[in-house]
C-alpha cells in the first residue's frame, strides 16, 4: 500500500500510533542486498509498504484498506436497496475514484433493473463481507457479482493495492447462471465444491447465513 493512506488511516485510529508511525515512514525506507558475488550492496529505495519486520505491518494493512472496503459497501449497498448516493465512509475517497464510483453503481443500477424485470424472485439486498489480510469474501445478489471486482480494484487502487483479475471465485449453496459470468475471468465453483477463504472451507449455507452466493479474491 501507499505510505500516505497508510499513514492516513492510522491517525484516524489514534493520535500516538500516527506520530509513532510518522517517525518509521515520513521517509523513504533504503535496504541493502547483499548479493552473492556483490562487490557492493545493492540499494533499495521504496515508499510503499510497511519495513520488513514491522510487527505493526498486517495493522497497518488492514486499516489501510479499512476505507476502500467501505466504499465499495455503500456502493453495492446502494445500488441492492435502490438507495440514492450518500457519504461512502471516512475519509470520503479521491475526487476521481468517487465519480468512478458513481459510474459503477449507475450502470449496475440499469443492469440489475434489466435482470430482475426477468426474474420472479427479487434481489437480494443482503450485502456483506470479511477479509483477512487481502483474502475476502463478499455476499451479494448473484446478478451484481460479475460488477464486484471492477468496483474493488477502483477503489482499493487509492491506497496502492491491485487485485488479480483471476483471483476471484464465485459460489452459492445452488447452482449459478454461469452465462452472466461469461465475459469475466471469475470462476464459478459447484454448491458441492465450496469454496476456500483464509485456508478454510465455506462450503455450508450456515457459514453466510442468507447467502445469494459469495465471491472472493
Amino acid at each position: 500500500v501507499l505510505r500516505g493512506p497508510m499513514l492516513q488511516a492510522a491517525s484516524a485510529v489514534h493520535p500516538l500510533l500516527a506520530l509513532a508511525m510518522l517517525a518509521l515512514y515520513k521517509q523513504p525506507t533504503t535496504y541493502l542486498y547483499h548479493g552473492k558475488g556483490r562487490e557492493s550492496p545493492l540499494r533499495l529505495v521504496t515508499v510503499r509498504g510497511a519495513i520488513q519486520g514491522d510487527p505493526l505491518a498486517m495493522a497497518l494493512f488492514a486499516v489501510t484498506q479499512r476505507a476502500p472496503l467501505q466504499w465499495v459497501h455503500a456502493a453495492v449497498v446502494g445500488v441492492a436497496e435502490g438507495a440514492p448516493t450518500g457519504p461512502l465512509a471516512v475519509p470520503a475517497p479521491p475526487e476521481h475514484v468517487e465519480a468512478e464510483i458513481e459510474a459503477w453503481r449507475e450502470n449496475a443500477a440499469r443492469h440489475l433493473l434489466e435482470v430482475s424485470a426477468n426474474r420472479v424472485e427479487l434481489p437480494r439486498r443482503n450485502v456483506r463481507y470479511r477479509y483477512f489480510a487481502d483474502d475476502g469474501v463478499w455476499k451479494a445478489d448473484p446478478v451484481l457479482l460479475p460488477l464486484l471486482p471492477a468496483l474493488i480494484q477502483t477503489c482499493v487502487a487509492a491506497v496502492g493495492m491491485t487485485i488479480k483479475p483471476t483471483s476471484w471465485e464465485a459460489w452459492a449453496p445452488f447452482d449459478l447462471d454461469r452465462s452472466v459470468f461469461a465475459e469475466t475471468e471469475i470462476v464459478v465453483k459447484n454448491p458441492e465444491d465450496g469454496i476456500v477463504v483464509a485456508g478454510a472451507p465455506i462450503s455450508d449455507v450456515r457459514a453466510m447465513p442468507d447467502g445469494a452466493a459469495v465471491i472472493g479474491g
